[in-house]
């Protein structure tokens, strides 16, 4: 499970990169739809064919897509925030968007077990 983990978190810094240098000025709301979407589309591929291979392409692919969602969303708050507490705002943002994976992580494993 590190691994998979660590997989999502290369490729989401390989989305985030990428999301950069095509540049997000004013498309930040289609980058996160589009992200979600394909997050969405790869979340059901792990569930319907569910073996080690395909979890690890379902990992790597939603860390690949969730680097331009969090380009997108730190960019609109970045232009949102006074300059003084840019520093703060974005520490509690990226705080709290990361948090969420582990959570949804041991979520997911007690509904998968109890109801599959």
């Amino acid at each position: 499970m590190g691994l998979l983990w660590a997989g999502a978190g290369i490729t989401a810094g390989v989305g985030a990169m990428l999301a950069g240098h095509w540049g997000s000025i004013h498309r930040e709301r289609r980058f996160m739809v589009l992200g979600f979407l394909a997050s969405a589309a790869a979340i059901l591929d792990v569930t319907l064919l569910p073996n080690l291979p395909m979890l690890a392409a379902g990992f790597a692919f939603i860390g690949l897509v969730s680097g331009p969602i969090d380009v997108a969303v730190l960019s609109l708050r970045q232009r949102g925030t006074d300059p003084a507490w840019l520093s703060r705002v974005l520490a509690v943002s990226i705080s709290l968007n990361t948090c969420g994976w582990p959570l949804g992580s041991a979520l997911a494993g007690i509904l998968v077990t109890r109801f599959r």
